[in-house]
């Protein structure tokens, strides 16, 4: 089945932006898959999943920009080439 070429895609990456949040709130909550009191296991879940979810979020982030790249029209481009002012000739 192929996609809807008319259907817009989302304009903020969900998947990158809700993987930050999980990274953030997981190493910032005292609540652990493993306790903290357990002398390494504690440690090293938190060295494993904050990572973990800090990448997820830049693959979020690519894949969005990578298919926001691909659904762009081809017209669609910042002009940043600097001009002189055009003065119409009724202004002469």
């Amino acid at each position: 089945m192929k996609a809807n070429p008319n259907v817009t895609k989302s304009t903020l990456p969900w998947a990158g932006i809700i993987n930050l949040a999980v990274a953030v709130l997981y190493g910032a909550s005292p609540i652990d898959l493993i306790p903290d009191v357990i002398f390494v296991l504690g440690w090293l879940d938190d060295a494993i999943a904050v990572p973990l979810f800090i990448f997820l979020s830049i693959l979020g982030f690519m894949r969005h920009r990578k298919v926001q790249a691909k659904t762009a029209p081809a017209n669609a481009y910042v002009d940043t080439q600097a001009r002189e002012p055009v003065i119409p000739k009724s202004y002469k």
